[in-house]
């Protein structure tokens, strides 16, 4: 045997070096493995609060857009389009008395009948949490001062061509 080979251990050696960066790469996608399971797999909370439940006659909700009573594209006077100066629109909740505990308003887009149809995914439901009809958050967490809560909305990007209504 010669003096070089002697001298080398298996610590040195390449398969040593391999064997170590393979494991240190299994360790590693493992890990991004199991904290994107525990992360984006588990299931959201949702509300389970129903709509019908917390629906109140004297509450309105009121918008400066132009009154619509129909569902037909372009038939309405006010039409929203995303990076323009027609992008935003002013929301309202006049809340009377304030005789329940709420202390805030969320305000939802939600997508006018025609736009539900024969699309599961947009699918309504008395289910707060599980109505896909209005999932698209105009404003949460609105304070209600003095019986009133306001915002402004602005159209974002992802927001599809349809006619639709604030909740």
């Amino acid at each position: 045997m010669s003096e070089k080979t002697a001298s080398t251990s298996f610590f040195a050696s390449p398969a040593f070096k391999v064997i170590c960066l393979g494991t240190i790469g299994v360790c590693c996608m493992m890990a991004v493995a199991l904290s994107l399971a525990f992360t984006l797999g588990a299931p959201k909370p949702y509300s389970k609060v129903l709509y019908s439940s917390i629906e109140d006659p004297v509450m309105t909700v009121t918008t400066n857009a132009e009154d619509c009573s129909t569902p037909e594209l372009g038939a309405c006077g006010t039409v929203l389009m995303y990076d323009s100066p027609k992008d935003s629109l002013k929301l309202s909740a006049t809340v009377p008395g304030n005789s329940s505990d709420a202390a805030s308003v969320t305000f939802q887009v939600c997508y006018a009948k025609p736009f539900t149809v024969g699309r599961p995914w947009r699918s309504p439901k008395d289910v707060i949490g599980k109505d896909k009809q209005c999932g698209i958050k105009a404003c949460a967490n609105v304070a209600i001062e003095g019986g009133t809560a306001e915002c402004t909305y602005t159209v974002g990007d992802a927001l599809g061509e349809a006619v639709y209504y604030v909740r």
